[in-house]
Parts: C-alpha cells; structure tokens; sequence
C-alpha cells in the first residue's frame, strides 16, 4: 500500500467518526481530540519488496497509537481506536500494548 494511499484511508476512516482531528503530514501524525479524551496516531509506511507480476510495491505499514484519557472515558477511547483499525482492516488483538500509567500529585499555590 503506497504512502498515499494510506493517508487517505486513516483520513476517511477518522472522517467517519465524525470526531474532529488534526492531520500533520510533516511529522505523519494525525490527532483525534475531544474534552474526554486524545488519540495521537503516528504511521509509517515502508516499501519492503516489489512484486514483479503485478509491477507494484509490497508495503508495510507501522502504526503507533497513544490515548491520554482518564480512567471515565478510556472504554470510549478504546471503542474508538478499535473503531478506526476496523476501518483500515486491523484487528485490536493484533497490536502490542504497553501500558504507561502517570501518577500526578497536585500541589497547591499560593
């Protein structure tokens, strides 16, 4: 799959959530941004061999996806990515999580 030709799919399906987002082609990350929650996805697409027969590029593709949320709204952070990738024809159960947890203490000023 070319370059192009991905953008436009993470584009549609993004589009089809109806969520407002943010596409930055220089850095290859696309925002998706409510008052509940934030999904950065980074992509990069690889030509990884040429098939001769049919005269195009074999592609791989590397997504990585960050969600900042609170602990209320990441079921609904979740349904959206597995949303998305059900769109571009991923699976959730196919990708590798790592889970990072921030634990912030307030302190207050005078």
């Amino acid at each position: 799959m070319e370059r192009k030709i991905f953008i436009n799919k993470l584009i549609d399906a993004v589009k089809s959530t109806g969520l407002p987002f943010i596409y930055s082609a220089a850095s290859r990350r696309l925002l998706i941004y409510t008052s509940e929650f934030l999904i950065t996805i980074w992509f990069k697409v690889n030509v990884v061999d040429f098939n001769e027969q049919s005269n195009k590029p074999i592609s791989a593709v590397t997504l990585r996806i960050s969600v900042v949320s609170t602990i209320q709204t990441l079921p609904k952070a979740i349904e959206t990515v597995k949303t998305l990738l059900d769109r571009l024809g991923y699976r959730l159960e196919d990708f590798k999580f790592t889970e990072k947890i921030l634990n912030a203490t307030r302190h207050k000023v005078d």
